[in-house]
């Protein structure tokens, strides 16, 4: 099974196969939050000494999608 790589992100996820309790989470986490989150991990990679953007396309890549 291929999986599809939008922005970087691997997406793994079989949507039809979410149970009602994830689907309901799913719904709860809105773009404000993904916004924060992302803003979040790129500066915590960097207060680490990476850049996080190359270092995910090297994970991606590891995965041989």
């Amino acid at each position: 099974m291929g999986y599809s790589v939008v922005d970087g992100i691997p997406w793994l996820l079989d949507e039809a196969t979410l149970s009602a309790l994830d689907r309901a989470f799913q719904r709860q986490y809105t773009e404000k939050d993904a916004r924060s989150y992302a803003r979040l991990v790129r500066l915590l990679s960097l207060l680490l000494g990476c850049w996080e953007p190359r270092e995910r396309r090297k994970i991606v890549d590891l995965l041989d999608l």
